[in-house]
């Protein structure tokens, strides 16, 4: 799709901006701060003329995920917050899910723990309505390591079990393990670490 569109993004700017859309979207996995900004601006432009409010959720969601990071949190944060004002009427839980995610991961880093604890559940209830389970269990993986930083390593522990029971991501699983046998270790009850460590080398 996107070999085909860039062949194709000089010829209409609807073709453009959705080019530097998907640009960003499927490159979830590569190093942020290697995608050029100027594709995403396009489309965010583009999009905000057009009043498209769905495309241009997606689009600040693009530039606010790199703009985390390369460690602009504050611009990442308003831009976090005119995507949700854009989905008010919009019911695109798999978004909401990942937006949350973010202000969450932002709260964390700014130590404001209450509010990343409420944006980590309202992600993971986004995830839920949207059936994702891997992106709920991430949520859930983010949730359980809250709880340990807290030392509430028994809340840690039910967010890991009930994630490993919703799941059947190898490399999730793997963590979640790998998380509960470190959450027995600290709580020094160390069979059940040794247990849950081991448990964790099967997975890649």
């Amino acid at each position: 799709v996107l070999k085909h569109l860039k062949q194709e993004i000089y010829k209409s700017n609807s073709k453009r901006a959705l080019y530097g859309l998907l640009l960003f979207e499927y490159t979830e996995r590569i190093d942020k701060k290697l995608l050029d900004p100027s594709f995403i601006d396009f489309s965010i432009s583009y999009y905000l003329k057009q009043n498209d409010q769905h495309h241009l959720a997606k689009c600040y969601y693009c530039k606010e995920h790199m703009l985390m990071h390369k460690m602009h949190f504050d611009e990442s944060m308003l831009l976090n917050l005119k995507a949700i004002d854009c989905l008010q009427n919009i019911n695109d839980f798999d978004l909401l899910g990942k937006i949350n995610s973010d202000i969450g991961a932002i709260f964390i880093i700014q130590k404001n723990y209450k509010e990343a604890l409420m944006k980590f559940q309202s992600s993971l209830s986004c995830f839920n309505k949207a059936g994702e389970n891997i992106d709920a269990g991430f949520v859930m993986l983010s949730i359980g390591r809250f709880y340990k930083f807290l030392k509430k390593n028994d809340t840690a522990r039910w967010y890991f079990k009930k994630a490993i029971s919703k799941t059947t991501d190898s490399l999730l699983i793997g963590a979640f393990y790998q998380e509960m046998g470190i959450n027995y270790y600290s709580s020094k009850q160390y069979d059940s670490a040794q247990y849950y460590l081991r448990k964790s080398l099967i997975y890649p």
